[in-house]
């Protein structure tokens, strides 16, 4: 039985393959007929490509450059700092940073088991992967040149879905305010749904996001109810604010942005 289950992946290889040998010209013919009416588009999907080979050769990127100096040494120990006391006329200012880990993307989804057991992951990686190749070749000859499986990889259907439980996690801790364990908590509800907003004030928090599709999704998704909120006043101003220094490190080309 184990034998059979090890065996099924390949046995679909062949399958695929036998079935794009036999379409190869009608392909081919579809691939470039596509190609000659958007040729711009086409060109930017090769040089996304280049790019991406590129990068998984010879990026360094690897980790997080610790700084010689010890942030920590210029604050005090009840800041969580080093400092034995406060700098000679230095100022300091406290804010909270919450963080938002963004949900699954499609380079994940391709890659890594996730909570998938891994014989399952392992069994289904050939035509996942041989799926994900295709959508990437679709994204090519339909012009789709802002879209990518593997260049700034966008949310799975499973990572929206994770974005919206965000979403109602949100709804149903503000039904908790006021009963919340921990002010802490509630402070951090307050913040992330600009609750403040909906007493006529301005937005006290604001939402900050890498330059990459799945993080930016994960903010517009998960803190939908907030925008809804702000947006319907005039005077309100809170956009999500993109800072590529947010960029998370790695050599795969899913931590390249294509905006």
């Amino acid at each position: 039985m184990l034998d059979s289950l090890l065996a099924l992946p390949s046995l679909i290889l062949v399958y695929i393959a036998h079935l794009l040998s036999s379409l190869r010209r009608p392909l081919i013919l579809v691939s470039v007929l596509c190609i000659l009416t958007n040729p711009a588009a086409a060109i930017r999907k090769l040089k996304i490509a280049y790019l991406s080979v590129l990068y998984l050769l010879f990026c360094n990127d690897k980790r997080f450059q610790i700084p010689k100096d010890d942030p920590a040494a210029y604050f005090p120990k009840e800041m969580g700092g080093a400092a034995a006391a406060k700098l000679d006329g230095a100022t300091y200012k406290s804010k909270t940073v919450l963080l938002i880990r963004h949900g699954e993307s499609t380079w994940n989804d391709t890659f890594n088991p996730g909570d998938r057991h891994k014989l399952v992951f392992l069994l289904f990686f050939v035509p996942n992967m041989i799926y994900a190749v295709v959508m990437e070749l679709y994204f090519f000859v339909s012009g789709k040149d802002a879209d990518s499986w593997f260049f700034d990889s966008a949310l799975s259907g499973k990572g929206v879905k994770q974005s919206e439980g965000l979403r109602k996690f949100l709804k149903k801790e503000k039904l908790r305010l006021g009963s919340l364990p921990n002010p802490e908590e509630e402070r951090a509800v307050r913040l992330l749904l600009a609750l403040e907003a909906e007493n006529g004030g301005p937005a006290e928090s604001h939402v900050v996001s890498s330059n990459l599709r799945r993080a930016i999704s994960t903010a517009a998704i998960g803190l939908a109810d907030r925008f809804a909120v702000t947006s319907r006043r005039s005077s309100s101003n809170d956009p999500i604010t993109l800072l590529p220094c947010l960029q998370e490190i790695s050599r795969n080309p899913d931590a390249l942005s294509i905006i």
